[in-house]
């Protein structure tokens, strides 16, 4: 015979079967399963509350963004309009400066020059305009308008000029040929000789030919070779030398020498060199640093065109131009003209005149 079921055993006989729930059993059921209906009502109300959270949350984070770039987007307009202002009074004052530099013949329209009082004996071209300097709009990124200055460069008395380019660059010559022009023009008559050293042999100096017809010495055959070269830079290198001797020590230029005594005395002299460091030694080289440092305030001022495929004789490192001089750079990586002391700035070169117009206002200065 089958035993009885032993509750919590484990164990149960097989033949018997188990006893229907008593009704408390079912009650507790019941409310078992009441319990579970209100806890997953509980529980629907609960993530439909999350849901909602969630959606008010998002609409109230849309609502501060847009409130946010609103007020940062009256904010950049109220920067936009301090910044076009600040650039409108920067660009006013460059201008204001720049036209203090170069009135008259030292930025004078080529076809103006004829009409203006020419330069007296005491007259130096020591700040010239080339052109001018445009800022683009992008760039400043308060602005949308372009911003355009004179483009102003220190040669005489004051400095050197280096102009990076290839040796077939067009732009090379008209930079070459506008300097020189502007230096005659705005210096005294017969007070700028023109020196010269290209080791191609090319025409650099035959636009100003007719200086000759005043005095040879004021435009001598160009040098080539390098024992002329040797010869031009010993011969400069005297010439700061004599000159120093008129200061007596004081820290002065020539432009101020002259003008304290009133009278012209002594000379400038404008050295273009074609194709650096083409045929230059190192001895050579020293020889031009030391002028470069000395001879803008003894009148010397130096016109190179630095070719970066020419290698030099020596084993120097000719980039130390730079340090001694304003530069124009034809080779800067996006094609556009450069000058070092406005990198950022493109440089638009003014057009010299036509050949026979610059021998018309050579004849006229000479």
């Amino acid at each position: 015979m089958a035993e009885d079921y032993q509750g919590g055993s484990g164990t149960e006989r097989v033949g018997r079967r188990p006893s229907p729930p008593s009704d408390d059993e079912l009650s507790l059921l019941s409310a078992v399963r009441s319990a579970a209906a209100a806890v997953g009502e509980s529980a629907s109300k609960y993530l439909g509350a999350a849901e909602r959270l969630v959606v008010v949350a998002r609409e109230s984070a849309e609502s501060e963004k847009s409130r946010a770039r609103a007020n940062l987007e009256r904010a950049t307009a109220i920067a936009r309009n301090k910044g076009a202002q600040q650039v409108a009074e920067f660009r006013s004052g460059a201008v204001e400066a720049a036209n203090g530099l170069v009135h008259g013949l030292r930025s004078a329209a080529w076809a103006d020059v004829s009409s203006l009082s020419p330069a007296s004996a005491l007259d130096v071209g020591d700040y010239v305009g080339i052109g001018t300097l445009t800022l683009e709009g992008r760039e400043i990124g308060v602005v949308h308008e372009d911003s355009s200055i004179p483009a102003v460069v220190p040669l005489l008395d004051r400095g050197n000029v280096i102009v990076r380019s290839d040796a077939l660059d067009e732009r090379l010559v008209n930079a070459l040929n506008l300097l020189t022009l502007r230096e005659l023009v705005c210096t005294g008559p017969g007070q700028l000789a023109i020196e010269s050293f290209d080791p191609s042999l090319r025409a650099t100096v035959a636009p100003f030919v007719a200086l000759r017809s005043a005095a040879e010495e004021l435009l001598p055959l160009s040098r080539s070779t390098e024992e002329e070269l040797d010869d031009l830079l010993r011969d400069l290198t005297t010439d700061v030398k004599r000159i120093r001797e008129l200061y007596r020590g004081g820290r002065t230029s020539l432009g101020e020498y002259r003008s304290s005594t009133g009278q012209p005395i002594e000379g400038y002299q404008l050295v273009i060199v074609r194709d650096f460091p083409r045929d230059w030694s190192n001895r050579a080289l020293k020889q031009l640093q030391t002028l470069l440092e000395s001879g803008p305030s003894c009148g010397i001022s130096f016109l190179i065109h630095h070719d970066p495929a020419q290698p030099p004789l020596g084993d120097a490192d000719p980039k130390w131009i730079y340090d001694h001089g304003v530069a124009i750079d034809l080779l800067a990586p996006d094609g556009v003209p450069r000058l070092s002391i406005a990198p950022r700035f493109r440089l638009d070169i003014e057009a010299a005149p036509e050949l026979g117009d610059m021998e018309a206002i050579v004849r006229g200065v000479a």
